[in-house]
């Protein structure tokens, strides 16, 4: 009796020398992560910042500190809205507020959220449609990649005029018409999404036209290079297309992307997969920013190098 008493009273100290040292450990954690002590790792100059994490499996806490419940674990996450900053980042994910710990973001790669506010963005995408065979295989993908082109410049604050978003109205379907709707907004930018068939099933893209005599076309080399290396090329031309009636008519700076051709084989693979969709618009939008702060806000020439 008296080794197992010895034992049990033992055991007793133990659980509480444990459990105090996790108080202690808690609060220590708590104020350490709350202090106001820490170096800020980034200025929060911004109402919102977008901070890419280095991990895609997230976290979510309650609190500042390991301690703290898990609020949720998110699967796929490439980058969140942070709020606050210090050891923990209070974050945003959805309509959700927690707690990331630092390590896990690369700031210097952080972003204002609303990093294109006020700026007038054009999308134009090309497309046909029959009763009945409906919308062609061009108008699909060009409108799929063009919606979300608008989704991803619209969440970085920019106000973008799409007249197209399906292809069953007689009126767009003429160049000049959509072209005039282009000019009341007087757009920064318009980008034309423009897959297309070639004659020759070699002939491949990326590839951009502009109007003869552009005054972007240095600006649309270097997004014609960061587009190649998407689709792994070595060189994406950049050439002026004089029967583009729309390029023609727009007042606005405007540029004629083909992500692609339908009759490359590798091309069309390319072009039905979200992956290649999808990087090529993030190209498109780092671009985009680049473009306006460098030009349109800094007073730059748009004809030099970003």
């Amino acid at each position: 009796m008296t080794r197992r008493g010895g034992i049990y009273r033992i055991f007793i100290k133990c659980s509480i020398f444990i459990l105090a040292f996790a108080a202690v450990f808690c609060g220590f954690m708590r104020s350490y992560s709350e202090s106001g002590t820490l170096e800020a790792v980034f200025d929060m100059e911004e109402e919102k910042l977008v901070i890419p994490t280095n991990t895609t499996q997230i976290t979510l806490r309650t609190g500042p500190g390991f301690l703290y419940p898990v609020k949720m674990n998110i699967t796929d996450c490439e980058r969140l809205e942070v709020l606050e900053k210090g050891l923990w980042y209070k974050v945003k994910y959805n309509d959700s507020e927690g707690y990331v710990y630092s390590s896990l973001f690369i700031d210097e790669k952080g972003f204002a959220a609303n990093r294109l506010d006020g700026v007038y963005i054009g999308i134009d995408v090309v497309g046909s449609y029959d009763a009945r065979s409906g919308v062609s295989w061009a108008g699909q993908i060009n409108l799929k990649i063009g919606m979300k082109l608008k989704s991803v410049l619209e969440a970085a604050g920019a106000v973008v005029i799409m007249p197209r978003t399906s292809f069953e109205s007689d009126e767009l379907v003429n160049a000049v018409v959509r072209a005039e709707i282009f000019n009341k907004y007087n757009c920064d930018i318009i980008y034309q999404i423009n897959a297309i068939s070639s004659p020759v099933p070699s002939e491949s893209g990326p590839q951009i036209w502009l109007a003869p005599g552009s005054p972007i076309r240095k600006c649309a080399e270097i997004l014609a290079d960061d587009l190649g290396e998407v689709a792994g090329k070595q060189k994406t031309p950049v050439t002026e297309w004089t029967g583009s009636i729309f390029l023609n008519y727009v007042k606005s700076p405007a540029m004629s992307l083909c992500p692609g051709y339908l009759t490359n084989d590798p091309d069309w693979e390319r072009l039905n997969t979200d992956a290649y969709q999808d990087a090529l618009i993030s190209v498109i939008r780092e671009f985009t920013v680049d473009y306006i702060y460098e030009y349109k806000m800094d007073g730059g020439s748009v004809t030099g190098d970003l």
